[in-house]
Order: structure tokens, then C-alpha cells, then sequence
């Protein structure tokens, strides 16, 4: 067990350039725990160093039942905190050499904040609980997921309570606690035999939030209901409106 800490600006850098090589630059041993790279937050916190997760989302379980409220209240949008958490996970998060992009590891506020491999899930947890939380985060550790690309870096959908209960009504099965087939399919450009243009990819999320932009031109989406929303959506969404 060690005690939950934060990065100093040394040892911030010093994880960012591992992340940056590629891990060819060596971790210090003492990276998590070393006063040149590392600050103790709380005397009473203690994270499990050693504990395996099956994916993200029991990560994002396990650190909202660790760690109270007030320290994530308090570091929040704190790179030295959410990329040392990171760091003391890292294995899981990038498994066998290999790795994404450095937003993934790196907290870096801005833009592209949502692709943070720990911050992005617990807040999700944090905030909508296990169904929209299961539909958005991979059920990998060391992937980032379709789902959660198309829908996390768009604000007007994760700020949207009533959106994003429409979109886990429309892609996430309850009953089997995943998603459901073809929900992160790639748009097809590929003509088949007869003529005509492949449907697949269509109604999946790769078109459903430009899909929502359309509709709000005219109608107040965000403040509809589920039942009402599907009852605007073209014949593509018919598969997953069905499948429910």
C-alpha cells in the first residue's frame, strides 16, 4: 500500500519523458514515492499498488471508493495528481510497449482533457454512475474505446444528463452489461454487388452525435425525453432502438 501523493514539477517531468520515449527512459524505482518527485497528500489514503484491474471502470470503482470526495475536490484539474496515479498504474495502462498518445497519460488540461486514462473514468463514475460510466469506458485497461472518443470529447454531450441517458438507452445492453453489436462500427464507403452503398456503420456512434447537432437546429434535444428523441431519428437507428 502506499499513500496517495502528487507529483512534484520533477517528477512530472520525469514521467512525461518516459511517456514521450516511449518508455525506452527508465522510471526512477522511487518515482511513486521519492520526496525529489513526489508529495504525500494525505496521511490517511492508501492505494493498493499491486491491485489488478479487469478494466477501467472497476479502476474508476475502486479509486471513487478510496479516495474521499475532498481530495479530488481539492486536485481535480491537477496534472501532478491525475499522472501519478497514472504512473502507479501504468503497466496495466499500457500493456506490452504499447503506447498511445501522451494525452492518455499526461493530464493535460485543455481540449483533449477527456482522453486522460484515469481522470476521464472517474469522473464518469463519479458523476452518472455504472450504466453511462459502462458505455463509454472501455472494457480494457490499456484501451481508449470507439465510444469513448466519439462521445467524451464533445461537452454539449457530456454535459447533457438527459443526452446521455439517450445514448446509453440507444447503444448499451443492460442485460448483458455491454454494448451492443455494431455500436462502434466504422462508416463504409464500400459499394456491393447490386450498386448500392454498404450500410454499415450506419446508426452506430460514429454518427449519432452529428446526428443530435442536426436535430437540434430545430428541436430542443436536450431537454427531451429518450422516447421522444428516437421518435426523430432516421430508419438507421431502428437496430439499436429495437434491441432495447
Amino acid at each position: 500500500m502506499i499513500n496517495i501523493s502528487v507529483f512534484n514539477e520533477f517528477g512530472l517531468q520525469i514521467f512525461r519523458e518516459y511517456i514521450e520515449s516511449k518508455g525506452l527512459k527508465e522510471l526512477p524505482k522511487d518515482i511513486l514515492i521519492g520526496e525529489q518527485y513526489s508529495q504525500v497528500i494525505s496521511n490517511d489514503i492508501f492505494l493498493d499498488e499491486s491491485k489488478s484491474f479487469e478494466d477501467r471502470l472497476m479502476m474508476a470503482k475502486y479509486l471513487d471508493e478510496t479516495v474521499s470526495a475532498n481530495i479530488f475536490d481539492l486536485f481535480d484539474n491537477k496534472p501532478e495528481f491525475w499522472s501519478w496515479i497514472c504512473c502507479l498504474y501504468i503497466e496495466q495502462i499500457i500493456q506490452n510497449g504499447k503506447f498511445s498518445k501522451p494525452e492518455h497519460y499526461i493530464y493535460m488540461p485543455g481540449r483533449i482533457v477527456y482522453r486522460h486514462s484515469v481522470a476521464t473514468p472517474v469522473r464518469l463514475y463519479r458523476q452518472h454512475g455504472h450504466d453511462i460510466s459502462r458505455m463509454l469506458i472501455s472494457n480494457k485497461m490499456h484501451v481508449w474505446g470507439e465510444l469513448a472518443e466519439q462521445i467524451n470529447g464533445r461537452q454539449y454531450l457530456t454535459r447533457s444528463k438527459k443526452l446521455l441517458n439517450f445514448i446509453c438507452n440507444l447503444y448499451y445492453d443492460r442485460n448483458k452489461d455491454s454494448l451492443k453489436p455494431s455500436t462502434g462500427s466504422k462508416i463504409s464507403s464500400k459499394l456491393l454487388k447490386n450498386g448500392e452503398r454498404s450500410r454499415a456503420g450506419e446508426g452506430g456512434a460514429r454518427r449519432v452525435a452529428l446526428q443530435l447537432k442536426r436535430l437540434s437546429l430545430n428541436y430542443k434535444v436536450d431537454a427531451m425525453d429518450v422516447t421522444s428523441i428516437n421518435s426523430l431519428l432516421p430508419s438507421e437507428y431502428e437496430k439499436f432502438i429495437s434491441n432495447n
